[in-house]
């Protein structure tokens, strides 16, 4: 009985999903990573394949701005301004951008639900 009792609360713990911290996303965030994955498309990608992945990051950061957008966390003036800026200095917050970084930003995408 003492097994079925053990084996019994192993099962039902083991259902209980762990929760783990999700990256934080926000509308500022969500432009920046825009920008940068337009300025790593443009200068960073070796090949048609690595630009294409870049390109659908872009397209998925699209969709959650305008998400953003529409819940009020940013203003749609303000994004664009943070996206070109970002695209126009090849930088994602104060991090300069080069191939290894436009990867990790693609996989922190690639990775989180949210897109």
């Amino acid at each position: 009985m003492k097994k079925y009792i053990w084996f019994s609360l192993t099962v039902i713990i083991s259902l209980i999903p762990i929760s783990v911290k999700a990256e934080t996303w926000n509308g500022e965030k969500i432009s920046q990573m825009i920008g940068a994955m337009s300025w790593c498309t443009n200068n960073a990608a070796k090949n048609p394949s690595e630009a294409s992945i870049y390109q659908s990051a872009r397209r998925a950061g699209t969709m959650a701005l305008k998400k953003a957008i529409d819940n009020g966390d940013i203003d749609s003036n303000e994004s664009l301004e943070i996206l070109k800026k970002s695209e126009r200095e090849g930088k994602y917050f104060d991090q300069t951008l080069n191939p290894e970084r436009c990867k990790q930003i693609w996989q922190s995408v690639n990775e989180n639900s949210m897109f």
